[in-house]
């Protein structure tokens, strides 16, 4: 992190060590949580390409809130 507040970086993208999850560091050097990256990519792809999403339980309840903010139709799968 602290490569980031002395870098020339936007964003860093870290992932665990099993690769199973993906988080982002900003530019300050601030840990952008891994339970808001889907969000935010949700939101912004959805922004730009409207379309149908698939998601499971264990999901954030935030994911969930921005499809409804969107007015999509949500089927959740176990």
């Amino acid at each position: 992190m602290n490569l980031m507040k002395g870098g020339k970086a936007d964003v860093a993208f870290v992932v665990d060590p099993d690769v199973d999850r993906l988080a982002m560091i900003c530019e300050d050097g601030v840990m952008y949580g891994e339970e808001y990256t889907l969000v935010t990519v949700a939101d912004y792809v959805l922004k730009h390409t409207p379309g149908n999403t698939v998601s499971n339980l264990s999901s954030t309840r935030a994911l969930r809130d921005v499809l409804v903010s969107m007015v999509w139709n949500i089927m959740l799968l176990p």
